[in-house]
């Protein structure tokens, strides 16, 4: 190579030497190599195959005491939560506030188990049947009956007075009466007033003089002036120890007679209607206290049905539980019974009762 010729090898010098203070332009007539990819293969050529070798560069470093050693990171201690306790009774009904005053969150108690609503709900069901018996039985103590309606007679015959003062002075109870039956059948009137005889032979007349196609009608009693007739009045005419207490205290005024015909047989039958607030269940001992003197229902016959057996018994007419007697030799019985919430019936004839419940 050429000494003025510029070397890029490390470590070479130009020919000439270029003052620190300002670097000289080569002048014109100076030859400039151009460094090209041929120009590296043709010194390669001349060197042997091989590129030239590099030096060593030797680089100070700082002294120890300027080197800093790394800070060693230091792993955060470990963090165990603290075990859950469950809150005590006290904390529940009285919650802890913190130091503002403010009231901590509140404990939401846990849902009771399937088997304890199960038996909140049975007890639930029992209860509410509980209370509707009591209501069913007790309510009708506290609240009055409405009163039926009247029924209108059969067309040809005339209505009887309702317009008749009750209890006017002089002691006889004096009433406008209405029919207990709520379909409707042919009635005879009977004034009890001009009967002559016994009561019971007067009806018989009656009812076997009444020229009536039915097997089965109502004869309504009265006084002289249209009046009705009280149960209370007419009871004691049949024999004068059914003036009793149980009917007087726990009856309406009024009552229905009714009779059955069964061939040349006559059989009466009478209906009560609960005065207001009472109610047949609890009514069903005292009833029974009539059983006592059953020798006087021998009134209720038209003809003498002889001796009473020795004590009632359990029997059913139209599905309804009834109290029956026989009396001998006539075969005959003697029972009464309550029908629907409301009526209490007497009867000479298990039939005639039988079709009498079906009219009310």
């Amino acid at each position: 190579m050429e000494p003025s010729s510029y070397s890029l090898r490390k470590g070479s010098r130009a020919s000439e030497t270029v003052p620190s203070s300002q670097p000289q332009v080569p002048s014109s007539s100076a030859e400039v190599t151009i460094r090209t990819l041929q120009t590296d293969i043709e010194l390669m050529g001349k060197g042997g195959g091989t590129l030239s070798t590099p030096e060593r560069i030797s680089v100070s470093l700082s002294t120890e005491s300027e080197v800093r050693p790394k800070p060693i990171a230091t792993p955060p201690p470990s963090f165990t939560p603290p075990a859950y306790t469950p809150p005590t009774q006290a904390e529940k009904v009285f919650p802890q506030t913190t130091a503002g005053g403010n009231e901590s969150p509140k404990i939401i108690p846990q849902a009771p188990k399937q088997s304890s609503l199960v038996l909140y709900l049975l007890g639930g069901i029992v209860g509410a049947a509980i209370l509707f018996a009591i209501g069913f039985f007790l309510y009708p103590l506290f609240v009055s009956q409405e009163k039926v309606p009247a029924i209108q007679p059969p067309s040809g015959e005339q209505p009887l007075p309702d317009n008749v003062p009750q209890n006017q002075p002089g002691g006889s109870d004096r009433l406008s009466h209405r029919s207990f039956f709520k379909t409707s059948l042919q009635r005879v009137t009977w004034d009890i007033d001009t009967a002559t005889g016994t009561l019971m032979n007067s009806l018989a007349e009656l009812s076997r003089g009444a020229a009536l196609g039915e097997g089965f009608f109502e004869v309504v009693p009265q006084h002289t002036d249209g009046s009705g007739v009280s149960w209370t009045d007419y009871s004691p005419r049949i024999n004068s120890a059914l003036a009793l207490k149980f009917f007087q205290d726990n009856f309406e005024k009024d009552f229905t007679l009714f009779i059955y015909r069964d061939g040349s047989s006559l059989w009466p039958g009478y209906i009560l209607k609960l005065s207001g607030g009472k109610v047949p269940i609890l009514l069903q001992r005292e009833a029974a206290k009539i059983e006592s003197s059953p020798s006087i229902f021998a009134g209720f016959f038209l003809t003498n049905p002889g001796e009473p057996g020795a004590a009632f018994k359990d029997g059913q007419v139209g599905g309804q539980p009834v109290r029956i007697i026989p009396f001998e030799p006539s075969k005959s019985v003697f029972l009464y019974g309550w029908f629907g919430t409301e009526y209490f019936i007497l009867g000479t004839n298990e039939e005639s009762v039988k079709q009498a419940a079906a009219r009310l």
